[in-house]
């Protein structure tokens, strides 16, 4: 991975790290940076080399299993932060796309600190959000109307799948918007951990960072194959703890 400006920084470095600078330049904010920041805050795990028994993976709210994880809330919850890779998203979003963006709005809860400041960076009206149903999928639509008209754009702060969290939140503002929607032709994710490139409907997604990070049905998982315990990665603390901790071993 190419080595940016970022990665020689250390926490409390990055804690005071100024959003003015990036304003003007700071060099290419690379991959391998927000790998090293997003670690730093214990918000990245990845498989540490073949599966084994004795280290587990992750079981993901999608049912598929994984050989990584990316906990973008560990770093988005500082302020300075938040609002530096907002600042990157709103600039990757704009290489590609040009027009107005009125509303912007994404999947309750890790995304909405994410959006609020995206959507300042993009000087859109609207910050809003969906929240989630019994089943855990954020597709309820019931605090906002989005006027006839306006643009809107939905982000995420990860992706996994193309019929992930991202797209229910813009299925669930289509559904449940009493208005006819008029989206921006692109979504907008900070870390695509995905194959998928378009969302369910087609629509082509931009990712600010890309990773490979490899997902299975657990019928074909090579993890479970040797015996590999699968587990929810945050639920409970202690689960991140063990995931963490195989991949420093």
């Amino acid at each position: 991975m190419e080595r940016g400006p970022l990665s020689g920084l250390t926490m409390e470095e990055l804690l005071r790290l100024p959003l003015d600078i990036f304003r003007y330049s700071y060099g290419r904010v690379t991959v391998q940076d927000f790998t090293h920041i997003l670690s730093l805050f214990d918000a990245f795990w990845k498989y540490k080399g073949d599966p084994t028994v004795e280290n587990p993976h992750v079981f993901m709210k999608s049912g598929l299993h994984s050989n990584g994880y990316i906990n973008c809330l560990e770093v988005l919850k500082f302020c300075n932060l938040c609002e530096i890779f907002a600042l990157l998203s709103a600039r990757a979003l704009r290489r590609v796309y040009s027009g107005p963006v009125d509303w912007v709005v994404g999947p309750g809860n890790s995304a909405i600190n994410f959006i609020h400041d995206l959507a300042k960076f993009l000087q859109a009206e609207v910050h809003a959000f969906t929240e989630k149903d019994a089943d855990g999928r954020p597709i309820l639509w019931n605090r906002f109307t989005i006027p006839e008209g306006k643009k809107v754009l939905i982000a995420n702060e990860v992706m996994t799948t193309s019929d992930g969290s991202t797209y229910e939140a813009k299925w669930g503002v289509r559904r449940g918007n009493v208005l006819p929607v008029t989206f921006i032709p692109y979504a907008l994710v900070l870390a695509h951990r995905s194959k998928d490139f378009f969302l369910d409907d087609g629509t082509p997604v931009v990712p600010v960072f890309h990773f490979d990070i490899e997902n299975f049905v657990s019928d074909s998982c090579p993890y479970c194959k040797v015996g590999s315990e699968a587990i929810k990665a945050k639920i409970p603390r202690e689960n991140w703890e063990r995931l963490i901790k195989s991949s420093r071993a």
